[in-house]
């Protein structure tokens, strides 16, 4: 008698479906998912794993629930920036984001609905470009921005890199999210990044940090305000 598992495809075998959707591109997943439900489970995850509004204009219409039933899958999202596309992604099985950029509007509430979002994903983010919309006539609270939506409460950070644009903080709140992830390796505050002097300025010193771009005077320069 023969070996009929022999005969068959290795398609057949999870296993190997699974393997086989990790290299596979988004235009073939999307090919794979309609052979049948078996493939669609497999493959289903690529076609989720990365969104970038600059390309994706359509992603933003999408149904809430198309987001609860497929947003567990998403891990990258690229150049969000109006409240309709915060929108599309603020649902509770959007919380395993790995990479995030994002730029945050002048409007308070907006900038708020930001944080909320990083802290609803920060125990999964490796990485995070956060960048403020900013005006030279704004007062600079207006870009004021917490770390405590940065930093997970209940396990330890695995931020690797961030980079801020147009944020102001305090030394006291970079101190914090320095000594709360451990696994920092990159930190970039090029382009008008403003720390203000704390109450009760703290000294730390990171040992994992290999990389950090900023101009001497924007770290080391006095109180923006003083």
């Amino acid at each position: 008698m023969g070996n009929t598992s022999i005969q068959e495809s290795p398609f057949h075998i999870p296993e190997i479906r699974h393997r086989v959707s990790r290299f596979v591109s988004v235009k073939d997943a999307i090919s794979c998912v309609r052979v049948s439900k078996d493939w669609s489970r497999d493959f289903i995850s690529p076609i989720w794993y990365s969104v970038n509004f600059k390309t994706q204009n359509a992603f933003e219409k999408l149904g809430a629930d198309v987001i609860a039933k497929h947003g567990h899958h998403i891990r990258v999202v690229e150049d969000l920036e109006t409240q309709s596309q915060l929108d599309a992604l603020h649902h509770p099985s959007v919380s395993k984001i790995k990479y995030l950029s994002l730029t945050c509007q002048k409007n308070a509430r907006f900038r708020s609905l930001c944080m909320d979002f990083i802290g609803n994903n920060n125990r999964s983010l490796m990485g995070l470009t956060v960048e403020m919309i900013a005006h030279p006539k704004d007062d600079l609270s207006s870009r004021m921005i917490s770390t405590a939506a940065l930093i997970p409460r209940s396990s330890p950070s695995k931020l690797s890199y961030i980079r801020l644009r147009h944020v102001c903080l305090s030394r006291d709140s970079f101190v914090l999210l320095l000594k709360y992830c451990p696994l920092l390796k990159s930190v970039d505050l090029q382009v008008d990044v403003a720390l203000f002097s704390g109450v009760t300025p703290d000294i730390f010193k990171h040992t994992g940090v290999t990389t950090l771009t900023a101009p001497i005077k924007q770290v080391f320069k006095p109180d923006p305000e003083s």
